[in-house]
């Protein structure tokens, strides 16, 4: 069995949808041939558990043995080099000069310098006493892919990089024209993902578009693994029967994600609807979107139709994607590549999703082949399908679903992490005929 060396910043107990990528991964190699190990932060709470906590610098890094794999957890410090760098932007005209002259550097993840410090350290100590086949690494953060490269050249480790975002999400807009200061930025940062990736074995990216970047930009073989959801993340949860027509949006929103066309919609949907019967529900909104949301809801809809929460419990959430007869998510119309985490989950549910407006790209093809709900651009089209399902609601006390269950079933973690490690065990067979 080969040995897998996984690098992730985020893991859990971080419980954002970013950590339940790695996760996946880790659950998973082993039943595909690959003693899986990964390395990532001890995620503790605060005593008051409002933020993640640092540790002091004698702590000590410890290994927790889970089931099929195992987790180094290396404590968060912050470093001298973090509080000097946090110290040195205070001084005035000084921020831009450091923030530019460490990105010359190859450093860009400028608020993570001590947990860059901290891997390394640790990398160091543990691949004196201990040998993989291979390193994974997820990106983002930048330093994970300077780290991928600093183990290759220091201990001749194989490695591949997984990317679930970009480095710059512009690059997938269509309409983005790049100013002197973004083109030197990319520039820098565009140079080192050659220089940090020259070794790599390829290169995986959650989407077509960024695959094939990516692969471009560094001669490497690029390959698509999506986001997704666990086939059993809605084992335990119980859908409840709602006395209301509910249709909600789970997770954040982005002020690039056109909502306004959703809102002109349902306000056209309940003109001739008792609101007493539709419910809509955003949960999970952060900063300043929530205080959009209620202003324009308020402005299109009655009061009381439309119900706004920041991040609830992670149950509680998925209760609420399988209570919903509409799940609403907000394509980046004119931009490439971007597909939220959440919309496999939705997919996972199993229940009707309403893409207001649609991408014209891979979700909505991915909707719409699937019949796993419908794609609108105009709030006529948001009308015509919220009326539909309501119809249906009204008659049969639910809404009728009938999506195509082995594209459902292609969108589990479980089948993309298999889809790796296929391919990692590919390259490192031909390694293996080269020697």
């Amino acid at each position: 069995m080969k040995k897998i060396l996984i690098i992730t910043y985020q893991f859990p107990p971080d419980n954002i949808i970013a950590a339940y990528r790695p996760l996946a991964y880790a659950r998973n190699f082993p039943k595909h041939g690959l003693e899986t190990t990964v390395v990532t932060h001890l995620w503790e709470k605060t005593p008051d558990q409002s933020a993640w906590q640092y540790h002091d610098s004698g702590t000590s890094p410890f290994l927790e043995e889970v089931e099929h794999y195992k987790v180094y957890r290396v404590p968060r410090e912050q470093t001298w080099h973090q509080k000097l760098y946090l110290s040195l932007i205070k001084v005035p005209g000084l921020s831009k000069v450091m923030t530019f002259l460490l990105n010359v550097f190859g450093f860009f993840d400028l608020d993570l310098i001590a947990s860059y410090l901290c891997f390394k350290r640790f990398l160091r100590s543990h691949l004196k006493d201990h040998s993989y086949d291979c390193v994974l690494t997820l990106y983002s953060p930048f330093y994970n892919l300077r780290l991928a490269h600093w183990v290759e050249q220091q201990y001749r480790i194989p490695f591949v990089t997984d990317w679930r975002d970009l480095h710059d999400l512009r690059l997938g807009n269509e309409s983005f024209v790049p100013s002197i200061k973004d083109r030197i930025y990319l520039s820098i940062q565009e140079r080192y993902i050659k220089k940090y990736l020259k070794h790599a074995l390829f290169v995986t990216a959650a989407g077509v578009f960024w695959a094939e970047y990516l692969g471009n930009l560094t001669n490497k073989k690029g390959f698509e693994i999506t986001n997704g959801y666990d086939e059993t993340l809605f084992d335990d949860v119980s859908p409840y029967v709602s006395e209301k027509f509910l249709i909600s949006h789970i997770g954040t929103l982005y002020p690039d994600q056109n909502i306004e066309i959703f809102f002109k919609g349902l306000a056209l949907f309940l003109e001739e609807k008792a609101t007493d019967d539709v419910l809509v529900s955003f949960v999970g909104l952060k900063g300043n979107m929530l205080e959009q949301i209620e202003k324009m809801a308020s402005k299109y809809v009655k009061h009381g139709i439309v119900r706004c929460e920041g991040r609830v419990e992670r149950h509680k959430a998925l209760e609420l994607k399988k209570s919903s007869h509409v799940l609403l998510y907000p394509c980046w119309l004119g931009t490439k590549g971007i597909y939220s985490g959440k919309i496999f989950e939705y997919i996972g549910s199993q229940r009707p999703i309403l893409l207001a407006p649609g991408d014209k790209d891979f979700l909505e093809k991915t909707i719409i082949e699937g019949n796993l709900g419908s794609a609108a651009y105009e709030p006529e089209g948001v009308r015509d399908y919220l009326d539909l399902k309501f119809q249906e609601w009204k008659q049969y006390g639910d809404v009728l679903y009938d999506g195509d269950k082995n594209m459902v079933n292609s969108y589990s973690r479980e089948v993309q992490a298999e889809k790796l490690a296929n391919y990692i065990k590919r390259e490192l067979i031909k390694g293996n005929d080269l020697v």
